[in-house]
């Protein structure tokens, strides 16, 4: 026979508030639903530079990549990344996020460089990235990438 049920009553009220009331600290991860298919090492496979300037990707700006050379971007799912090429054995570290419903790669090397970078293409296996230079000339290049 339960001698307290007021007590055992308070108890558990208590114990499903707890419950109820714990929720997962939001971690600083990509927050797009889609945002997952970024996640992974990618390898460039070719590209294009629009050497012309007419802002579109003609045929004969197309390039592939050198036999030996490997260059890879790779996005992890904590929003850290790192892009690796074998000519220079270099890797550079950043952060990163999409935004737009993955119509966006945003990546921060630093507090004052951070790039915006249109995704034109998003699958499982493949991704195409366009970038704007913005130098004294600006110019666009497209990257097409191949999930490792």
């Amino acid at each position: 026979m339960i001698k307290h049920p007021f007590k055992l009553a308070l108890i558990w009220a208590f114990s499903v508030l707890a419950l109820v009331a714990c929720k997962k600290d939001k971690d600083n991860t990509p927050d797009d639903k889609n945002s997952n298919l970024l996640v992974g090492t990618w390898k460039v496979v070719s590209g294009a530079t629009d050497n012309n300037n007419n802002g579109q990707r003609d045929a004969d700006e197309s390039q592939t990549i050198p036999p030996g050379m490997t260059i890879t971007l790779t996005l992890n799912k904590d929003g850290t990344g790192s892009t690796y090429e074998s000519d220079e054995n270099d890797t550079e570290v950043f952060t990163w996020e999409s935004r737009n419903n993955n119509q966006t790669l945003v990546l921060q090397y630093s507090p004052s460089e951070e790039y915006l970078i249109k995704i034109v293409t998003l699958t499982q296996t493949d991704l195409t990235l366009e970038v704007v230079d913005e130098d004294d000339n600006p110019r666009i290049t497209w990257y097409d990438y191949k999930k490792q």
